[in-house]
């Protein structure tokens, strides 16, 4: 298991600007395998996928963005692949720091959970679509698991994945000092960066939103709970078919708690909060 962070920049006539990530990963005969597959078909395999949406589609900071684990014989890699323009790498970087310290932090929700499942069983169905791709199957399974009926097995371990295996899984390969970064650059491209400068903007993202994860998050049932270590507490339950958002803040107060001599403090607060000034 590598230990460090490792960054290099490699320079030549490219006609475009890419930035690989690579994270340990299990190899196909590990337990946890179903789950890294899991984690990587919700992070970054399509266009609805984390990744995609938020780096590519809403922030415009790449060309394209993916993340595949390869998981052979021995010791795999979790791979997360950017095509971006050089003067963006910082914000894409950070961007994507982002998505994976949110899933290092909060379990995957059900319906992103499903859909990850929907596309890594789809590609089992369309494999089988011709006998070359059967027997091939059969042969893949046959030399890097020493058993051609292991595709049965593997897909009851995919089907009995739960968000909270994925987040072990998240936490246990995508952390920094596990990381093997390169980016490839056009000659001509931004001359100041080299290995350390890379490392610096990998390492400066991963410490913006390491913090995030210093709140505890659970679920129950429909709701997601995260307290802080501050000690608020705050609860959502997301509804995709509603367009507006309600929010409300609730605060100990009333007679059971205020002091002696301040009876009525806790209305009398609550009562200038809900009144609008010229500026609020």
């Amino acid at each position: 298991r590598p230990s460090g962070l490792r960054a290099h920049v490699a320079r030549g006539p490219y006609k475009k600007t890419l930035l690989y990530l690579g994270f340990p990963a299990p190899s196909i005969r590990e337990a946890d395998v179903a789950a890294v597959d899991v984690l990587a078909a919700a992070l970054g395999d399509g266009d609805s996928s984390r990744l995609w949406r938020e780096v590519k589609e809403r922030a415009e900071l790449v060309h394209s963005i993916f993340t595949f684990a390869m998981t052979p014989r021995d010791r795999g890699l979790f791979v997360i692949g950017l095509e971006l323009e050089p003067d963006n790498l910082e914000d894409a970087v950070r961007a994507t720091f982002e998505q994976i310290h949110e899933v290092r932090r909060a379990p995957l929700p059900q319906r992103e959970l499903a859909k990850a499942l929907g596309v890594i069983e789809s590609d089992f169905v369309y494999e089988k679509e011709s006998a070359q791709g059967a027997a091939r199957a059969l042969g893949f399974y046959e030399s890097l698991a020493d058993d051609w009926r292991f595709e049965g097995r593997y897909l009851e371990s995919l089907r009995s994945v739960d968000a909270s295996q994925i987040l072990e899984v998240a936490q246990r390969y995508l952390t920094l000092d596990q990381l093997c970064a390169v980016l490839l650059l056009p000659d001509e491209e931004r001359p100041e960066l080299d290995h350390g400068a890379l490392a610096g903007i990998l390492g400066e993202a991963d410490r913006a939103f390491a913090r995030t994860e210093l709140s505890t998050v659970r679920q129950d049932g429909d709701f997601f709970v995260e307290r802080f270590t501050n000690g608020i507490e705050l609860v959502v339950r997301q509804r995709p078919g509603v367009e507006v958002v309600s929010m409300s803040a609730v605060f100990l107060g009333g007679v059971r708690i205020e002091p002696p001599g301040k009876a009525g403090i806790s209305s009398f607060v609550g009562s200038t909060r809900s009144v609008p000034s010229r500026s609020k």
